[in-house]
């Protein structure tokens, strides 16, 4: 009789519990995803943890970072295995042609929500060129006219009348800085032809110091978040990588066949500097 009641008890206890409000990354409260943030999910060695996107377009490139996890792609649902009892992952993925990142956090505990819901931000000002970036062709590195870009970018910047011309280009003032040798290096900007899958990025700094810096164009590299992004072409004007004192250094780096949006949160890594470098050099 005792168990009948508790039986009869609990789904109504149930009930009143449903009433509260539901954890976030639940179905009717999902977690809204921007590709300017890396979202967290918690997964557990022999627990199948799916993920569900609330979305009609096609979850595509579906790519784990580790072997720390296995990934199925059931069409809109991911399903992550974790293959440790501890450890770090990520799931990388694009819709409409936005890059995703989840981070995924495997421990011993149970997740909270052991089937996360996520929807997608609504498209920003740069969505308009989602439909010409998704049919650009992968390019050749020596195909890419980067030359050619910069003398557009520059006239775009100056030439209203041309500027107005120009169709699936768009432009985006980043304006990170950076220490570096005691000079502050600008991330200024970054430009896209969505038509050609190319972004153009243009870096500057001045030598304030009295003596010349090396800086070859090879050593900028490029970022979204945690994740490196090669430059297929480079420009550098100072001649030989060396910069003097007084001098304006510009560099451009160019990222093509990606299908990366302009608003993704761009990152600029530099080489180690003189002071970290002389810590991993043998003295007698």
């Amino acid at each position: 009789m005792r168990s009948f009641v508790l039986l009869f008890v609990l789904p109504l206890i149930l009930c009143a519990a449903g009433k509260a409000a539901p954890p976030a990354g639940a179905l009717r409260s999902p977690l809204v995803l921007s590709a300017d943030a890396v979202v967290t999910v918690n997964a557990r060695m022999g627990i199948l943890t799916s993920i569900t996107f609330l979305t009609d377009k096609p979850v595509q490139s579906v790519m784990k970072g580790g072997p720390e996890i296995n990934l199925m792609l059931d069409g809109n649902v991911v399903h992550v295995q974790a293959l440790v009892p501890e450890g770090l992952s990520s799931v990388t993925f694009r819709v409409e042609s936005v890059t995703y990142v989840l981070r995924v956090r495997i421990t011993p505990e149970d997740p909270a929500v052991p089937n996360p819901v996520f929807s997608f931000a609504k498209q920003g000002k740069f969505g308009e060129l989602d439909r010409a970036l998704s049919t650009a062709p992968a390019m050749k590195p020596a195909d890419i006219d980067i030359n050619g870009a910069i003398r557009v970018i520059e006239r775009a910047a100056s030439d209203r009348e041309f500027r107005a011309t120009l169709l699936n280009f768009q432009s985006l003032p980043i304006r990170k800085i950076y220490a570096w040798n005691h000079h502050e290096i600008h991330l200024l900007e970054a430009h896209q032809f969505a038509e050609l899958d190319l972004i153009v990025f243009k870096i500057s700094w001045v030598n304030q110091e009295n003596r010349a810096f090396y800086l070859h164009q090879n050593q900028y590299r490029l970022f979204i978040g945690e994740k490196p992004v090669m430059a297929q072409a480079r420009r550098q004007l100072a001649p030989r990588a060396i910069v003097f004192p007084g001098q304006e250094e510009t560099v451009w780096l160019a990222v093509q066949g990606y299908k990366l949006r302009l608003d993704n949160d761009w990152d600029l890594r530099l080489p180690p500097e003189a002071a970290e470098l002389r810590a991993y050099t043998r003295t007698n």
